[in-house]
């Protein structure tokens, strides 16, 4: 199997650095690279302008010193809340949201581009595009979430041209050991079970592990879902210099009559149907089954030169058999029919390595610090598939629109019609250049992608093509800080994308070069005492889209762009008694010269972009055993799809909590989703020519026990 190979070389590699390493010596750990693997004896604050920049820079910055725009979000007190999925954590991040559809559950929109174009990682680590690669992962098991927007693939290659969503697992902790268990329930048959420990197994050495089971009910009728994540890790010091991390990491999620939206109705919104389900079969089926195994080296050569080195991988077993794609029938009885039938699995084994290297430096009397990044990665995708009408020429199912039923459909055999085989390698250097209150911050990627695609089975047959990219990404900055509670920015940067996911590329898109973003941004951060100031204002422009031209059928296939600007604003009030965030953004995006599936579209503004978002999110402590809080959340209107034919209603929902300590260890939460019931579609997607709507859940009331000691 491809991830006991990449265990090999994982352990060979280990093996040989490690034989490089120091004698242990009992000191205390080194700082840099060592900080972010292994967690002392207390939880660092992650959140703040303060602390470490994580995904956003290689330099080991704070978030104050670098220009970007960069959010965290703690997942330490996730059951006031009640998050569901990491992509549903992220809810009341500036200017971001998200769908949990059947299929991608977890894809986001940012800065007016969705989907793909924003990059999930696990701890740093890209597979490959999200729509494939996104799960519904408990977040029980992180300690946080760090959204970067904005291009990005100067840090992380193909794929990031409009942000960066990273995943960081719980971390090895030192010192005593410490436990927690998390019991919730509610409306909608929600039943969660979350167990975790960590501590110092030695001085040096810690380690961590955490499991969580969830049964997940829903709005929709039939719709039911169970997850079995588990995480484990151990983590150190080797040497008096010298760091380690060990990480397996394995998810496991059944679905059982997947919510794939409603249909439109005469062409607008249908709110009686918001909890029909149009997916409904016996031979219905949606299996996941993920492992991670990650190992990480670090090393300090000396105070001015850090190492880290990284071997990974991963892999991934589906296995689908669904309805979808609903066209709404009118007539004396509406009926809904089903588009498409999709049985599909899929084998994708990922693993890589990556070698970073932090170095310190002086010249004239300007400090300076380069990180440089050489990765190495390997995609092997095999996907047997069946999309299409049912098999044998049978007529499409008919379902009553106001009451469907169960129905069986003829699934046909799977053929081979994905197959891909990529190879990348990356080099990459960030600068950063300090003259005391100015600093110029840069950086250079190149990568070398390199892959064979294979439709062996398809018809007709397709013979395996080549593909080849070389993208090359920047990022220049300069940033002015009058004070260290203040700093100024402006930043140009760049992104690549393809035009369609590496491991779906369809062959009359084998010459299409990947499409090519950049993007300026300005912006300030500011620590008044308690009070934290983010600003940012931006324009990106995405190119080589796919195009036609009606006036001008000749003109080259990669001419279309997108075009997005806005601003930023986000504020945050943090003391002992009160943690207060608010933030806003709005976005003006336009397509220019689109192909939309064979239509032109220019001058329209894509999909599931709203042009206006507000978040207020709020904690106070109102007694010394309890806390109450919320999050109120806006969203502006957006359309449904491309050709703008419907417009989705603005929305707003209030969430409430109420956290009561009953004693040091034990605390009790109740909460409420959707207080006031507002009804509101949350995404929309254009699939086989139809456009199909994503209800919002209804109000639901859910209660929580958390045991710490």
């Amino acid at each position: 199997m491809p991830i006991v190979r990449a265990i090999s070389v994982s352990s060979v590699a280990m093996a040989a650095m490690l034989l490089s390493s120091s004698p242990a010596l009992a000191q205390p750990a080194p700082a840099g690279f060592m900080d972010e693997i292994v967690v002392a004896a207390e939880r660092p604050d992650s959140v703040g302008l303060r602390a470490n920049a994580g995904v956003a820079t290689g330099l080991g910055l704070t978030s104050i010193e670098t220009p970007a725009s960069l959010e965290t979000v703690d997942l330490g007190n996730q059951t006031r809340l009640g998050f569901r999925s990491v992509a549903e954590a992220t809810k009341g991040v500036t200017g971001l949201t998200f769908t949990t559809r059947a299929g991608a559950p977890g894809v986001f929109q940012s800065r007016g581009f969705t989907e793909n174009a924003l990059v999930t990682l696990n701890d740093g680590v890209r597979i490959q595009s999200a729509t494939v690669t996104a799960r519904a992962l408990d977040p029980f098991n992180y300690e946080r979430i760090e959204v970067l927007r904005g291009p990005s693939s100067l840090l992380y290659g193909e794929g990031a041209t409009a942000g960066v969503v990273n995943y960081v697992r719980r971390k090895p902790r030192l010192g005593p050991a410490q436990a927690e268990v998390l019991a919730e329930g509610g409306m909608q048959g929600r039943a969660r079970l979350g167990v975790a420990a960590s501590g110092g197994l030695t001085e040096q050495v810690g380690a961590t592990v955490s499991a969580s089971y969830q049964e997940l009910g829903s709005f929709v009728e039939s719709l039911d879902s169970q997850t079995v994540h588990a995480v484990a890790a151990i983590g150190g010091r080797l040497a008096e210099e010298t760091g380690f991390l060990l990480e397996a990491d394995h998810f496991r999620g059944r679905v059982d009559d997947a919510y794939w939206g409603a249909p439109l109705v005469n062409g607008g919104i249908e709110p009686s149907i918001r909890d029909r389900n149009y997916n409904q079969s016996p031979a219905n089926r949606m299996a996941d089954d993920v492992t991670w195994l990650r190992g990480v080296i670090t090393h300090r050569f000396s105070d001015a030169v850090d190492y880290r080195g990284q071997v990974y991988a991963y892999e991934a077993d589906r296995d689908w058999r669904n309805l979808y794609a609903f066209r709404f029938v009118p007539g004396t009885t509406p009926l809904v029919e089903p588009r498409n039938v999709e049985s599909l699995g899929y084998d994708h084994a990922f693993s890589g390595l990556r070698n970073d290297l932090k170095i310190d430096w002086s010249v004239g009397g300007v400090e300076a610090r380069t990180a440089l990044l050489l990765e190495h990665n390997v995609n092997d995708f095999s996907s047997p598939r069946r999309d299409g009408p049912p098999a044998s020429g049978a007529p499409r199912p008919l379902l009553d629109l106001a009451r469907p039923r169960p129905v069986v459909f003829d699934q046909g055999p799977r053929l081979r019609q994905r197959d891909a085989d990529l190879r990348q390698t990356s080099l990459a250097i960030e600068q950063r250049l300090d003259f005391g209150r100015v600093e110029l911050i840069g950086g250079a990627r190149t990568t070398v992608i390199d892959g064979t695609i294979a439709r062996p089975e398809a018809s007709p047959p397709v013979p395996g093509f080549d593909v080849s990219f070389r993208p090359f990404d920047f990022r220049a900055a300069a940033l002015f800080r009058p004070t260290d509670d203040h700093s100024l920015y402006a930043t140009l940067t760049s992104g690549a994308e393809p035009v369609e996911s590496l491991l779906l590329l369809p062959l009359n898109q084998a010459d299409f070069r990947l499409t090519q973003a950049r993007g300026i941004e300005a912006g300030y951060k500011g620590i008044f005492g308690a009070i934290e100031l983010n600003l940012a204002a931006y324009r990106l422009v995405k190119r080589r889209l796919p195009s036609i031209n009606p006036s001008d059928p000749n003109l080259p296939p990669q001419v279309g762009r997108q075009v997005s600007k806005g601003f930023e604003a986000g504020l945050r009030y943090a003391d002992d008694r009160f943690d207060v965030s608010a933030n806003v953004a709005h976005v003006d995006a336009t397509f220019e010269q689109f192909n939309d599936f064979g239509a032109f579209r220019d001058g329209v503004t894509p999909a599931n972009v709203p042009g206006w978002q507000a978040n207020l999110n709020a904690a106070a402590n109102v007694h010394r055993k309890v806390t109450v809080g919320g999050l109120l959340q806006h969203v502006g209107s957006r359309f449904s799809n491309n050709a703008n034919a419907l417009r989705l209603p603005a929305y707003t929902a209030l969430d409430l909590f109420v956290e009561t300590r009953l004693t040091t260890s034990l605390t009790a939460t109740l909460r409420a989703a959707n207080v006031f019931d507002e009804g509101y579609v949350e995404w929309a997607t254009q699939t086989f020519g139809q456009n199909n709507l994503y209800f919002g859940s209804p109000r639901r009331v859910e209660a929580a026990l958390s045991l710490r000691f």
